[in-house]
């Protein structure tokens, strides 16, 4: 909802047979994003983070968590954010 209220259309995606969680746009911007309540193991990270990685545009990508874990942490490009951070963010 609060990426339809900033003007995003969003959709479910897909990368390569792996689903993303939402891809959001407007007027030719575009974001990518996972959600997992946290990732508090080496296969949720994996879980998380494969499908964003299959994407080649340069385009954000964010895996967003409720809590911070052992597995919390930006990879390859991609932001690993916390819902709180990620809703008050103005980057997107």
């Amino acid at each position: 909802m609060e990426l339809r209220s900033r003007g995003y259309r969003v959709w479910v995606g897909d990368a390569k047979g792996k689903e993303i969680d939402f891809i959001a746009e407007k007027m030719r911007k575009k974001v990518y994003i996972q959600a997992t309540f946290e990732m508090s193991s080496p296969d949720t990270a994996k879980r998380e983070y494969s499908p964003l990685r299959e994407i080649d545009d340069n385009f954000p990508k964010f895996v967003v968590v409720m809590k911070e874990n052992p597995f919390f942490g930006d990879s390859d490009g991609i932001r690993c954010v916390l819902l709180k951070d990620f809703l008050l963010s103005k980057d997107y």
